[in-house]
């Protein structure tokens, strides 16, 4: 309420959100480490500032689960270099660099690979066959 400059779009959401007790914290882009997907929205940009604000989403299908058939996982690399120590064919130096950047996140108990998240939080990495029944126990399931 205190924000002197506020943009209209700002302004509409300041009204509405006055008939709740709330309060809003901001955190840096940068310290945010658990920023939502709405925050990240594609294609809303505009170009020129005489554009009318658009409150809609570009994509109403947030929450829709695509699943691509994989022969590999996405985390076959990770996996094979820490149990056999088998580094992926055809890297250049760049790749390498990302690859063992990446590559301190992450840990084997065998036989699954599990990721340490930017929040701290041990996250296993879930095979593609396995999602599928996952996903429908905990969206189907008693849970």
């Amino acid at each position: 309420m205190s924000k002197t400059d506020a943009k209209p779009r700002l302004i509409r959401w300041i009204l509405h959100l006055q008939e709740f007790d709330v309060e809003i914290k901001y955190k840096k882009g940068a310290k945010n480490l658990a920023a939502n997907h709405l925050s990240r929205l594609e294609g809303t940009r505009r170009t020129s500032s005489h554009n009318a604000i658009n409150d809609n989403f570009p994509d109403e299908r947030l929450f829709v689960i695509v699943v691509v058939e994989s022969a590999t996982p996405w985390f076959a690399n990770f996996s094979s270099y820490l149990v056999g120590n088998q580094l992926p064919k055809g890297m250049n130096t760049n790749e390498k660099w990302k690859f063992f950047a990446d590559l301190r996140y992450y840990f084997c108990d065998d036989p699954y690979l599990f990721r340490i998240g930017d929040d701290g939080i041990i996250r296993w990495c879930v095979p593609e066959d396995k999602m599928t029944a996952i996903l429908s126990q905990f969206h189907e399931g008693p849970i």
